[in-house]
């Protein structure tokens, strides 16, 4: 009897060391979830030429846009996503090339960017929630309600959490049929991968390589759980849907980038089950690599979706009807 209340007691102790362990561990990785360093945002002004409308998202909030037309009658529809602190005029950047090749953009300004509504209470950071989904399916639900639009084959473009978002569309919506994405990665991803370079700031690191992989990873869910729940809003987990991916998938990104770093870009592309569509850029740094090599930049974003979009037959539109909300 003494003997089970001797053990009864050590396992206690244990637990409770354990609780204490990632209460602490926890607590510290949720500082460095939220302390990321800003990611790199190229500026764009706002053309004198593109008018710009608006995109209801709930009945009290809408989000701000504008079309880019393709130069002649449109064969394709692309979505541009922007980065963390983008806007609707940040596709001038990265989409230069489409109109040119026939394609429209359609691009916005995530809620809480740019001159799109802000959602009291809510502070984006570099992490996707379901806010940006939610943004994203409105954008979508615009698309098809649209005579012109909808007649037009669709592909999304996204940039850094942009991109993320477009992969998550991707998984639920498939009228979508092709993607792009420069310098995105999947939450759980990336943060595995800061946690693994700066574990060393949360506890001694001969700690995390003595742990067992799944406890290291029941901490950082537990630090993800306390972050959403001090910021009232879920993020959105690539991994959780990503077998529902279809669509070809280019992934770019900059071998100079410290924050999605190659290694970042290849565990996304596993994960989406398209290791052999990742364009890695020399010398290019986070959303930067439009900036080293504009021309293959370009050359590879329109061949992307000159294969992908042009196959459906659809009558090439003007987009004469185009609803300003």
């Amino acid at each position: 009897m003494i003997a089970f209340w001797t053990i009864l007691v050590v396992l206690l102790l244990l637990l409770a060391t354990d609780l204490a362990y990632r209460h602490y561990a926890s607590g510290r990785i949720r500082n460095i979830i939220e302390n990321v360093p800003p990611f790199g945002l190229i500026e764009a002004t706002e053309p004198s030429d593109v008018a710009t409308f608006r995109i209801p998202v709930t009945p009290d909030q809408a989000l701000s846009a504008c079309l880019y037309a393709a130069h002649g009658p449109a064969r394709g529809l692309v979505v541009f996503c922007p980065e963390m602190d983008g806007n609707e005029f940040t596709a001038l950047s990265y989409c230069t090339s489409l109109p040119g090749a026939g394609f429209s953009v359609l691009s916005f300004a995530f809620r809480n960017q740019g001159d799109s509504d802000h959602e009291p209470g809510y502070s984006p950071n570099h992490w996707v929630t379901r806010t940006e989904v939610a943004d994203l399916d409105a954008v979508i639900e615009f698309i098809r309600s649209d005579d012109d639009l909808s007649r037009l084959p669709l592909g999304l473009f996204g940039v850094s959490r942009g991109g993320s978002a477009a992969l998550l569309a991707g998984c639920r919506h498939h009228d979508v049929l092709s993607i792009v994405t420069d310098s995105a990665y999947s939450t759980r991803g990336l943060i595995s991968h800061f946690i693994d370079r700066f574990s060393r700031h949360v506890v001694p690191h001969w700690i995390f390589r003595w742990l067992p992989t799944w406890h290291n990873q029941l901490t950082v869910r537990q630090a993800l759980w306390r972050s959403e729940r001090g910021r009232c809003h879920p993020y959105a987990h690539l991994e959780e849907s990503a077998k529902n991916l279809v669509q070809p998938t280019l992934l770019i990104s900059g071998a100079r980038d410290s924050y999605v770093t190659p290694e970042v870009t290849q565990h996304l592309a596993e994960l989406i089950g398209q290791p052999e569509h990742t364009w890695i850029v020399p010398r290019a740094k986070h959303n930067k690599a439009r900036s080293i090599n504009p021309q293959e930049y370009d050359r590879r974003v329109v061949s992307h979706f000159e294969q992908t979009l042009l196959t459906h037959n659809v009558v090439p539109a003007a987009l004469p009807g185009l609803r300003l909300a």
